[in-house]
């Protein structure tokens, strides 16, 4: 391991390399090494990320969208990463969205030297090739994604590829480079990324805090002889605790909700029961944790890896204040597509007449679906929170949605509870199931492209 500079370890890669970024919106990201990419010169390189990781505006991933940087992103999520979805949209660089925990479990699949990454995870979604195979653009032409039958069962298969750099994030490193993580808010696929790297020939850049004397092996999380160059970072902008901020203690919930969004939080929460282990989503969905208060009686968990405590939103999104435990975001994709979920609660962006919905593409904004197709294909209960206009008044219950991110069932109790209504989601249909007190008929229907069931 040598201790260098961020521009002396960027140095280190090679044009056409394929590169991984470790962290999720803010937290665990590298943001020195990143930017110091960002302006290097190199061209033509593959990035592979799992989780969304920016601002929304500058930051994170947005350092890279610079002219000739990037030949192709596969990511798991692009809403907080406007400069690289801009480079998607004009065609500029090869684009595909995977499901994150798919990209999560990837790291793991090359580093053991897998064929890749077998599952069903993306069936009947704009991942599935029938159905556009993950990809975004024109110029994206290749097929990432397989069809295959296993024992007469359809599946997906997803090959894996050699990575040649890991840029990671870690608290502490001591002289070995052995890598500790006590001041991050998850360890994310940090591990998993750098044994990738390792065993494709590859090499891992690790940005920390300090340097500490005394060997910390026993604590390590990344043990030394994964770790090739240290990057030790002094200012704390460039290595927060979350996007939202700069230190631990002061990371919670700055949001102040209307009454409208605590309503639908509200009602969306009746849907769980004591005992019940959930997964809240950001924005609206993320307000159930506030209606739950500090007498809930389920337990909260992220996709990123944090069980228990309060999960968090905005910029802060994937850490939990008080949480209980962290594990890595591939074993939390786990226990989530092993069905560990009792209720999954979510947001959507359209919902359509045959039940399909709509959170990862809307016209020019490539949100990516993030953690969403693992949690919904295996939850035993959806909850879907929103208004049913827009922010920009547009209605958001629409007669074909743009892109299929989940596709109901009959097996599954699926809702989705709004400011006016509550509707119950199956296979081929949509049904009114509550009208709220105060709100007529006429008035959900005129927010609607399409009459539901019950009505019609």
């Amino acid at each position: 391991m040598k201790i260098v500079s961020a521009a002396e370890a960027v140095a280190h890669i090679r044009d056409g390399s394929t590169i991984t970024t470790g962290g999720g919106v803010g937290i665990g990201f590298p943001e020195l090494v990143v930017k110091a990419l960002g302006t290097s010169g190199k061209k033509d390189l593959t990035l592979f990320h799992a989780a969304g990781q920016g601002d929304g505006k500058d930051r994170g991933l947005n350092h890279l969208a610079t002219p000739g940087l990037l030949k192709r992103v596969i990511g798991g999520h692009w809403g907080l990463a406007p400069k690289l979805q801009a480079l998607a949209n004009t065609n500029a660089i090869e684009a595909y969205n995977l499901p994150q925990g798919v990209a999560s479990h990837l790291f793991r699949d090359i580093a053991a030297h897998r064929p890749g990454h077998l599952t069903t995870i993306g069936i009947n979604t704009f991942i599935d090739p029938i159905l556009g195979g993950g990809r975004l653009n024109a110029i994206t032409t290749e097929d990432i994604v397989q069809n295959v039958t296993i024992n007469g069962k359809e599946c997906l298969f997803y090959p894996a590829f050699p990575i040649d750099v890991a840029l990671i994030r870690a608290t502490t490193s001591d002289k070995a480079g052995n890598l500790t993580m006590e001041g991050e808010a998850l360890t994310m696929d940090t591990l998993s990324q750098a044994m990738a790297a390792r065993n494709s020939g590859g090499i891992v850049i690790a940005q920390v805090r300090n340097i500490r004397e005394a060997n910390v092996a026993r604590s390590a999380h990344v043990p030394a002889h994964l770790v090739d160059y240290v990057v030790v970072c002094d200012k704390l902008s460039d290595h927060p605790f979350t996007f939202g901020s700069n230190e631990s203690h002061r990371a919670k919930n700055h949001d102040n909700p209307s009454h409208q969004e605590m309503l639908i939080a509200r009602r969306a929460l009746q849907e769980s029961k004591a005992g019940d282990v959930v997964n809240v989503g950001i924005g609206l969905a993320g307000y159930v944790v506030t209606a739950a208060g500090l007498q809930n009686q389920v337990t909260f968990t992220t996709e990123s890896g944090a069980t228990g405590g309060v999960p968090l939103n905005g910029l802060n999104f994937g850490a939990s204040a008080f949480n209980r435990s962290v594990v890595d975001q591939g074993y939390q994709f786990d226990f989530y597509d092993g069905g560990g979920i009792d209720v999954a609660f979510l947001g959507f962006a359209e919902i359509d007449r045959h039940g399909n919905v709509n959170v990862s593409r809307f016209k020019d904004r490539i949100a990516g679906a993030g953690g969403f197709i693992n949690i919904t294909q295996r939850a035993k209960k959806i909850v879907f929170c929103g208004t049913m206009l827009s922010s920009k008044g547009e209605k958001k219950f629409v007669n074909s949605v743009e892109q299929v991110t989940f596709r109901a069932d009959n097996q599954r109790d699926i809702l989705c509870v709004t400011d006016k209504a509550v509707f119950r989601l199956s296979e081929g249909d949509v049904r009114l199931d509550e009208v709220f007190v105060g709100v007529s008929a006429s008035q959900v229907l005129d927010n609607m492209e399409f009459i539901p069931v019950k009505l019609s």
